[in-house]
């Protein structure tokens, strides 16, 4: 049976938010709380590339739902269920479209540190996700809905966004390898870190970036009269090498899934 959330323009969620103590709603609140992952998944493994506005409002609803009944009652929310460091760097290696679901919906879900005795803003695990979004907001060529997202959650909470140092979480070898052995994120395209994401590369052809992406060029004369030719394509092997030396220097076991990966799907 597939649950569907009201939206939070028509309901007063502060209502729905279960008391604590007696161990009959505790009951209550684990069945509530499964039921809300098992919707997140769902939605987190939906075809993303078709830009459906009615799931990502979804989504972002359920964020701000689950960290009303998880943080917002000083509960954790557990790594098993839902990790939500290694969703934000899948989704950044993914490309925009899958930031545009899952920064809206982390940033929902961490509303509910305001104020908080427990998971407060200084709290390291806090700090961990801020830090990831911090990151993200940094990129060049970010979707300016995004970085307003990421804006309003640090004024939310009262945190001023250049007191979270920019991290290196993005391009980390280990995070990578989680993304590629434990997805989270389907129905969009497929993770290869072989090529620059949507963001760094894809959509912005007219400059090179810095991140082992190079430029491949050739002189062409035209003609008087004749258009001009298409803009030059953008090389995917430095990306690759950079990570794969990362991940040699880091000592982590993972070049059996980058070899694969290097092999032509056609077999050839």
């Amino acid at each position: 049976m597939s649950v569907r959330f009201p939206t939070i323009q028509n309901l007063r969620i502060n209502q729905y938010v279960p008391n604590r103590t007696p161990c009959r709603k505790m009951r209550v609140n684990e069945a509530t709380l499964q039921e809300t992952f098992r919707n997140i998944k769902i939605l987190l493994r939906t075809d993303m590339m078709l830009a459906n506005f009615t799931d990502r409002m979804l989504l972002k609803n359920l964020g701000h739902w689950l960290g009303m009944i998880t943080i917002g009652q000083e509960q954790p929310i557990l790594s098993k269920y839902l990790d939500l460091k290694s969703l934000s760097v899948e989704a950044f290696w993914k490309g925009q479209q899958e930031l545009i679901y899952v920064v809206p919906f982390t940033a929902k879900v961490f509303e509910s540190c305001a104020n908080n005795k427990i998971f407060h803003a200084n709290c390291p695990w806090t700090l961990n996700i801020l830090g990831v979004l911090r990151e993200i907001h940094e990129q060049e060529g970010l979707k300016l809905n995004l970085k307003f997202e990421i804006e309003v959650l640090y004024r939310h909470l009262k945190i001023e966004l250049e007191a979270i140092k920019v991290g290196t979480v993005l391009r980390c070898p280990h995070m990578i390898h989680m993304c590629m052995t434990e997805p989270q994120l389907g129905g969009s395209s497929e993770f290869d870190p072989r090529c620059v994401t949507l963001l760094e590369g894809t959509m912005y052809l007219d400059s090179p970036l810095s991140f082992g992406l190079e430029m491949e060029t050739q002189e062409v004369v035209v003609a008087p009269g004749e258009p001009p030719p298409p803009p030059p394509l953008l090389t995917k092997t430095g990306n690759y090498e950079l990570i794969l030396l990362s991940i040699k220097m880091s000592r982590i076991k993972v070049e059996n899934e980058l070899d694969f990966l290097m092999k032509p799907k056609n077999g050839t």
